[in-house]
């Protein structure tokens, strides 16, 4: 998923649109919070529940709504 991340960062900023990463800020919730990913996702690749909750409030939070 990194290497996905960086391609999406790269096109906003050669685009010249905003990027808000769910990816950055989601790892990010997982370091401060001494939660793995694992356990957020329902396989390898996709959230579960609790990980689209976390991932609803991180993007609440990064639109400051």
């Amino acid at each position: 998923m990194d290497d996905i991340n960086e391609i999406h960062k790269r096109a906003s900023e050669n685009c010249g649109f905003p990027l808000i990463s769910l990816y950055d800020l989601f790892t990010q919730y997982c370091n401060d919070n001494n939660v793995t990913v694992e356990s957020l996702l329902y396989d390898e690749v996709h959230p579960n529940d609790a990980g689209y909750d976390v991932m609803f409030k991180l993007l609440l939070e990064a639109l400051e709504v």
